[in-house]
C-alpha cells in the first residue's frame, strides 16, 4: 500500500499546482487573450500529467498485489532452471543512477549502496554497463559484471554533482549499450531518479516528449530492440514528483514496470526485479519450448506389406523438447474405420511409465501378424490380402507439470505426434502348377548333379591315392657289403626300380645279402625296407612328407653310424648317406639326394619345439 499512497500524494500535489498558476498570471495583468491560452497550455499540460501519473499509480498497484500474492513453498528461480535446465542467459545490464542536486534530499547514501550491493551479487554471465547521469551521461563502468562489481564504490561519486536532469541522454546512452555488436541475449534496464526531465541548455531532449523528433527517434530505437531481444526496463521513482513513467512511452508497456518509493526500499526493489526478470527469462524458455517442441513419433514406413507371417518394423518416440523431461506411460494402438480383425497390430515391449529426458528416445517394434485358419492343400493358387489401418498415439504428460503451471508458460500438455500406419497382409493357398513341374525339374537335376559330383568325387580320391601310392615307392640306392671288408666302389642297388613301397633284405643262395620283394612267408629275412607318407590329407595329393625306413627282422639286430659311435635301434628312418650294420655281419649304405643326411636330421632334432624337425627324443631312430 506505500506505492498507492505515493502516487495519490502525486495526484494531489500537481492538481493544487495547477490550480495555483492561473491566480499567479492575473497578477502580473496580461492581456485576456494571453491569459487563456497560457490557461489552455497548462490544462493539457495538467492532463498528460494525470494520465501518467495515473497509469504509474495502476502499475505500482499491481506490482503490490503480485508481492502480496506470492505463493507460499514454491521453488526458487535457481532450483526451477536446475530442473528445466535453463542456463543463465548472456544479459546486458544497464544501470542509470541520477546523480543530480536534488538526490540529496532523497537519501543519496542509500540508494548509491544499493546499487554497489546489487552489482556485487553478479555473475559472470553479465555485462554491466554503469553511469551517472545529470547534465550529461557520465563515462561509463562497463565490462563483465563479476570482474568490474569490486569497482562500482570507487565509480560512484560519494554526493550527487549534476544541477539538472537529462532522462532523454541517459535512456539514449543505455540504447547505444543494447545495440552494439555482441549484445546479449537478454537486456534489462535500471534507472533510478528523483525528479523531471529537466534537461539543461542545448539538450536535444524537450520537454515535449510526444512531438519531439528526437523523442521519436528514441521510441522507435526502443521498440525495434524489444522485437529483437528480450527486454526488461525497471524504473524506480524516488519520489512524488518524477517522470519515470517516461519508460512506459519510450519502451513497449509489456517491457516496463515502474516503482515509486522511499531510497530504503531500492535495493529490496532492485533484488526483486532482477529475480523477476530471471523468471520471465526462464518462463521465456519454457514457453517458446512449450511451442516448438512435441513428442515426435516416426516410423520406418508408413504403409507395409507382408505376407501371412507378418511384418515388423521400427517405431521411435523422441522427446522434441529441449528442456522439458517427458513421462511415457504407454502407446495406444487405435484401429482406424475400415480395418480388419483379422490383421492385430501389437508392440513388442511396449513403454511402462518411462521418462525421456530432453533429445532422449524410446525404439520398439511394431509388428503386425495375420490370424487365419490355413485352408487345406490343394492344386493351384488362390491369394486373398487383409489391410488394416493404426493410429499409434503416445499417451504422456510432463514430468514436472506442477512446476509449468506455477510458471504460467503456456498449455501443460505435451504436444504428440499421433501418425497411422497403413498394413496389408496377403494369405496365399494352394501350391501352384508351375511349381510342381518345376519341383520335380529340380528334383531331377539335382540326382544327375549328385551322381556326376560323386564319379567326379571318386575319380579325384582314385588320383589322389594313387599319387599318394606314388610316393611312398622306395627310392634311392642301397649298396651292401660284409662288415669285415672296406666299402666297395661300385654302385648300390637302385630302390626305384622296383617300383614299390615294401622291400626285404635276404641272403641269396651264395649267402650274399641281397634285395628282395617282399614275401610274407620268407624266413630268412634279415631287414624291411618300407615307404610311408607323413600326415598326407585324402583330399591333397602332394600333402604329407615322405619317409623310407629300414626295421630289423625279429631275431636280428640293427645297428647304425651316428658320429664316430654305432646306435643300436630296431627300426630307423633312412637318411642320405647313412650306414647301417645288420647282425655285426652286413653293412649297407643309403644313397639319395631328395633326403638329408643325419648329421642334418639330428641338427634338427636338437633345436627343439621350436624347429621345423623338432621331434621327442628317440624319434630319429623310430
Amino acid at each position: 500500500m506505500c506505492h498507492w499512497v505515493v502516487i495519490r500524494e502525486s495526484i494531489q500535489f500537481g492538481y493544487g499546482r495547477l490550480r495555483a498558476e492561473p491566480a499567479d498570471f492575473g497578477r502580473r495583468r496580461r492581456s485576456d487573450s494571453a491569459i487563456m491560452k497560457l490557461l489552455e497550455r497548462e490544462k493539457r499540460r495538467a492532463a498528460r500529467l494525470t494520465r501518467r501519473l495515473l497509469a504509474l499509480a495502476a502499475v505500482s498497484l499491481v506490482l503490490a498485489l503480485r508481492v502480496n500474492s506470492q505463493p507460499q513453498g514454491v521453488a526458487s528461480t535457481a532450483e526451477l532452471a536446475r530442473l528445466f535446465q535453463v542456463g543463465s542467459p548472456s544479459m546486458d545490464v544497464a544501470i542509470l543512477v541520477d546523480a543530480s542536486l536534488s538526490m540529496r534530499g532523497h537519501r543519496y547514501a542509500d540508494v548509491r549502496q544499493a546499487v554497489v550491493d546489487f552489482t556485487s551479487t553478479f555473475a559472470g554471465a553479465e555485462t554491466l554497463s554503469l553511469r551517472m547521469f545529470g547534465d550529461v551521461a557520465s563515462a561509463p563502468l562497463e565490462g563483465p559484471a563479476n570482474k568490474i562489481a569490486g569497482n562500482v564504490a570507487a565509480y560512484l561519486p560519494a554526493e550527487p554533482m549534476f544541477q539538472n536532469t537529462d532522462l532523454g541522454v541517459a535512456i539514449q546512452k543505455a540504447l547505444e549499450f543494447f545495440e552494439r555488436d555482441g549484445a546479449g541475449e537478454a537486456q534489462a534496464l535500471f534507472l533510478l531518479t528523483d525528479g523531471r526531465h529537466q534537461p539543461p541548455p542545448g539538450s536535444p531532449y524537450t520537454r515535449d516528449f510526444t512531438n519531439d523528433p528526437d523523442w521519436q527517434a528514441l521510441r522507435i530505437r526502443a521498440h525495434a530492440l524489444c522485437l529483437k531481444r528480450k527486454v526488461f526496463v525497471y524504473g524506480f521513482g524516488l519520489g512524488p514528483q518524477t517522470d519515470v513513467s517516461l519508460l512506459l512511452e519510450i519502451f513497449p508497456a509489456g517491457a516496463v514496470e515502474v516503482m515509486v518509493g522511499a531510497a530504503a526500499q531500492v535495493a529490496t526493489a532492485l533484488r526483486r526485479d532482477r529475480e523477476r526478470s530471471r523468471i520471465a527469462h526462464l518462463r521465456h524458455a519454457v514457453g517458446r519450448d512449450l511451442n516448438t517442441g512435441k513428442i515426435e513419433v516416426s516410423l520406418a514406413q508408413s504403409a507395409v506389406e507382408g505376407d501371412a507371417g507378418g511384418v515388423t518394423q521400427i517405431v521411435t518416440i523422441r522427446n522434441r523438447y529441449r528442456h522439458l523431461p517427458i513421462m511415457l506411460e504407454g502407446v495406444s494402438l487405435q484401429n482406424r474405420a475400415g480395418a480388419v480383425s483379422e490383421v492385430v497390430c501389437e508392440l513388442e515391449n511396449p513403454p511402462r511409465n518411462l521418462t525421456l529426458a530432453p533429445g532422449r528416445q524410446w525404439q520398439g517394434r511394431l509388428r503386425a501378424t495375420l490370424r487365419v485358419e490355413a485352408s487345406n492343400f490343394r492344386l493351384g493358387r488362390v491369394e486373398r490380402s487383409y489391410r488394416a489401418s493404426v493410429r499409434l498415439a503416445p499417451v504422456a504428460r510432463f514430468e514436472h507439470k506442477a512446476e509449468i503451471e506455477m510458471l504460467n508458460a503456456g498449455r501443460v500438455e505435451p504436444l504428440c505426434d499421433a501418425p497411422s500406419v497403413e498394413t496389408t497382409l496377403r494369405a496365399r493357398h494352394g501350391a501352384p502348377y508351375w511349381l510342381i513341374g518345376a519341383s520335380l525339374l529340380a528334383g531331377l537335376c539335382l540326382v544327375l548333379i549328385v551322381g556326376r559330383s560323386r564319379k567326379l568325387a571318386a575319380k579325384r580320391r582314385a588320383s589322389v591315392e594313387q599319387r599318394h601310392a606314388e610316393r611312398k615307392r622306395l627310392t634311392g640306392a642301397l649298396k651292401i657289403w660284409p662288415s669285415q671288408k672296406a666299402e666297395p666302389d661300385e654302385v648300390g642297388v637302385d630302390l626305384g626300380a622296383y617300383k614299390t613301397a615294401e622291400l626285404d633284405l635276404a641272403p641269396n643262395e651264395s649267402g650274399a645279402l641281397g634285395v628282395a620283394p617282399r614275401d610274407p612267408h620268407a624266413a630268412n629275412v634279415v631287414a624291411h625296407l618300407s615307404g610311408h607318407l607323413i600326415g598326407a590329407l585324402s583330399g591333397k595329393a602332394e600333402s604329407g612328407r615322405v619317409e623310407f625306413r629300414i626295421e630289423a627282422a625279429r631275431g636280428h639286430r640293427l645297428a647304425y653310424e651316428s658320429g664316430a659311435e654305432w646306435r643300436e635301434t630296431a627300426r630307423v628312418i633312412l637318411c642320405d648317406r647313412d650306414v647301417i650294420e645288420i647282425d655285426g655281419s652286413w653293412r649297407l649304405r643309403y644313397d639319395n639326394h631328395k633326403l638329408r643326411t643325419r648329421v642334418e636330421v639330428e641338427s634338427a632334432c636338437g633345436e627343439g619345439r621350436g624347429g621345423r624337425y623338432a621331434i621327442k627324443k628317440g624319434a630319429c631312430d623310430v
